[in-house]
């Protein structure tokens, strides 16, 4: 078995322009699907279901970085009402995985506390397809 070491996801804005690197300390990665109760009168009793509704959602915190423009373009994004143009969310593990799309802020948080670094916190939710490479 091979085991996967912390920050094995990170995640790329686009800017316009470029792909930037959002600097996270901890993030989360989740992909939900919703099902829908189908059991009738021909289902012998048993339940049966059917998957509706893919969601895929991210969070985590990061750490402020002055070089980076992802955090600017969450946080227009965020202030705007507007979908970030692109997401990667990439896995260091060894196959590779890339997940791509359109995503919306949901919450956007800074702190910080004098003479520290600026940390925030961030979720998003990806908006129709996501590309699986």
């Amino acid at each position: 078995m091979a085991l996967v070491q912390g920050s094995s996801v990170y995640f790329e804005i686009y800017d316009g322009s470029a792909y930037d690197k959002l600097c996270t300390v901890d993030d989360t990665f989740s992909l939900d699907l919703e099902i829908d109760d189908v059991t009738d009168k021909c289902s012998s009793q048993w339940k049966e279901s059917v998957g509706q509704i893919r969601t895929v959602s991210c969070s985590g915190n990061f750490v402020y970085d002055t070089t980076s423009d992802a955090y600017a373009s969450m946080k227009a994004a965020y202030m705007t009402g507007s979908p970030i143009g692109q997401v990667l969310a990439k896995y260091n593990a060894a196959d590779g995985t890339v997940y791509s799309g359109t995503a919306q802020i949901t919450n956007l948080t800074e702190t910080s506390a004098q003479n520290q670094q600026v940390r925030g916190s961030f979720s998003f939710e990806f908006t129709g397809a996501v590309l699986n490479s």
